[in-house]
C-alpha cells in the first residue's frame, strides 16, 4: 500500500512474498465472483464450488508428477514441502515452450467434455456471487490468534489472508492501512527497516492491561472465614511437605486471584485437593476447570469435584456467557494447567470471577508447555501478584529419578534421557515390531 514498486529491493519483495500471494488470490477471487462463480476457502487458498475432485485431479498434472517422483524416493509431497518445492522448480517447463491460453482452451474444453463436465452449469452469468463478509476486527483476531507479537510482513499477510475472499485488493489495502494505524501498536526496539518492526494487536494489549489492573486491585479483596478449615485440611494430610502447605495457604489467601506453580511430580494436585476440601467445608461452591478435557478429568478426580462443576475452560466460559453457570461471591474457581491458557480466555475468566466477587486460583507450570493461543497471561500475572512455587519432586522416591525430572523441567532433555539410559531404562531398536 502506497509503495513505489520501482523502489522495492529484492529483499523487501522476499519479505512480502506471502502478502503478495494473498493479494493475488484476493484479486483472482474477486474477478471469478464477478464472472458468476462461487468460491470457498480451501486452506490458505480457495476453490470454485462445483468442480468435482475428478476434474481438479485431472488438471493437476504437475502436482501428480511431483507426488509420483517423491513417492519413488519414499517421500510425501504434503509433509516434505522443501522436496516438493525443489521438484516443482526442477520440473518447470521452459517459458519459451509454454502454450498460449488460446492454444490451451481447445484441449481443455475437449477434456472437460470427455469427463462429462459442463462449466456453464456452475457459472451464474452476469451475477456476482459474494462471499460471507469478514470484519477487520475478526481478521485481526485471526492474525493474532496464535501469537501476541508479529513482525510487520507477517501481520499484514495474516490480515490480508483472512480478508482475501470478502474484499478486493483495493479494499484490503485500505484495511491494512487502518490496521497498522489504529488496531495495532509497534512494540520493542525500533528498526530503520519497516519490515523489521514488530507489532501487537491493541485488543491484546488492552486485555493484558485489564488483567494487570484486575489482579492488582484484587489484593486483599477476598475475605472469608476459611482459616480454621484450611488448618483442618492440612492436619488431615500428614504427608504434606512444607512447600505444599505453603502452596495451600497461598492459594486460599485474601487476594481475589492467587497462583500456585509446581513442577511435574511436585504434588501440586494433592495440594489443590486439600485447598478444595477446605473451601467446601467453609461452604464455598468449588468449580474445577482444566485447559482441556484431559486436564479437567484429572483435576476433578484430585479435588473430588462433581461432574456438574468440572468443565473444560472453553465450555465453562460458554456456559457463563449463556447463563447456565452463575458465579457469586461464594464461588471458588480452580483453573489447572493455567500456563497453557491464552490472553483472551484468561481475561474473560478473570473478569467474570472478579465481577462476581469470587476467588480464582491459577495452577500450572510456566516453565513447561506454553499457550497455544496468543499471550502468556499466567507469567504476566505471576509477575504482578507473585506465586507460591513447588519445585521439590515428590512423585519419584529414587534420588536419580527426581534429579532427572528436575532436568526435564528445566528443559535439559539430553542429560535427563542419558540418566535413564545409563541405568538401562531405555530400549533401543532399529524398528518397532507388532
Amino acid at each position: 500500500s502506497n509503495v513505489d514498486l520501482q523502489q522495492l529491493t529484492t529483499e523487501q519483495l522476499l519479505q512480502m512474498q506471502n502478502l503478495v500471494g494473498s493479494l493475488y488470490n484476493a484479486e483472482l477471487a474477486t474477478e471469478l465472483q464477478k464472472a458468476g462463480y462461487e468460491v470457498v476457502r480451501h486452506g490458505r487458498n480457495f476453490e470454485i464450488i462445483g468442480f468435482s475432485r475428478e476434474v481438479i485431479s485431472f488438471f493437476s498434472k504437475r502436482r501428480r508428477a511431483i507426488e509420483k517422483a517423491l513417492a519413488q524416493l519414499g517421500l510425501n509431497a504434503s509433509k516434505d514441502r522443501k522436496a516438493a518445492e525443489y521438484h516443482a522448480l526442477m520440473g518447470r517447463a521452459d517459458k519459451n515452450s509454454e502454450l498460449t491460453i488460446a492454444e490451451l482452451e481447445v484441449p481443455w474444453e475437449e477434456a472437460l467434455l470427455e469427463l462429462g463436465f459442463d462449466i456453464g452449469a456452475i457459472q451464474r452469468r452476469g451475477h456476482a456471487v459474494p462471499c460471507e463478509p469478514v470484519s477487520l476486527d475478526a481478521a485481526m483476531d485471526k492474525a493474532f490468534d496464535k501469537s501476541s507479537v508479529l513482525e510487520r510482513p507477517k501481520m499484514l499477510w495474516a490480515i490480508a489472508d483472512a480478508l482475501q475472499l470478502s474484499r478486493n485488493v483495493d479494499q484490503i489495502e485500505v484495511a491494512l492501512a487502518e490496521a497498522s494505524a489504529s488496531l495495532a501498536t509497534q512494540i520493542g526496539p525500533s528498526s530503520r527497516s519497516p519490515n523489521k518492526q514488530y507489532f501487537s494487536a491493541n485488543a491484546l494489549i488492552d486485555a493484558e492491561l485489564d488483567l494487570i489492573e484486575l489482579a492488582d486491585t484484587g489484593r486483599g479483596r477476598w475475605v472469608r472465614p476459611i482459616e480454621p478449615f484450611v488448618a483442618d485440611a492440612i492436619a488431615a494430610r500428614q504427608s504434606l511437605s512444607s512447600e505444599q502447605i505453603d502452596a495451600i495457604r497461598h492459594a486460599l489467601n485474601t487476594d481475589a486471584i492467587s497462583i500456585v506453580e509446581g513442577s511435574a511430580g511436585a504434588g501440586k494436585s494433592f495440594a489443590l485437593g486439600a485447598a478444595a476440601e477446605a473451601a467446601r467445608f467453609a461452604g464455598l461452591d468449588v468449580f474445577a476447570i482444566g485447559s482441556s478435557w484431559a486436564a479437567t478429568k484429572v483435576l476433578a478426580a484430585d479435588t473430588r469435584t462433581p461432574e456438574h462443576a468440572a468443565k473444560a475452560l472453553t465450555g465453562f466460559l460458554n456456559r457463563l456467557e449463556s447463563g447456565k453457570i452463575r458465579l457469586g461471591s461464594n464461588s471458588l474457581v480452580l483453573l489447572d494447567e493455567a500456563g497453557m491458557v491464552g490472553t483472551g480466555q484468561m481475561a474473560h475468566l478473570v473478569r467474570a470471577v472478579r465481577a462476581a466477587g469470587g476467588k480464582l486460583i491459577l495452577s500450572g507450570d510456566t516453565d513447561q508447555l506454553k499457550p497455544i493461543a496468543a499471550g502468556a497471561p499466567m507469567v504476566l500475572l505471576s509477575r504482578v501478584i507473585g506465586s507460591s512455587k513447588m519445585r521439590q519432586i515428590r512423585r519419584q522416591s529414587v534420588g536419580w529419578q527426581r534429579d532427572a525430572s528436575m532436568l526435564f523441567a528445566k528443559g535439559d532433555v539430553p542429560d535427563a534421557v542419558t540418566a535413564y539410559d545409563r541405568r538401562g531404562h531405555i530400549i533401543w531398536a532399529d524398528s518397532i515390531g507388532n
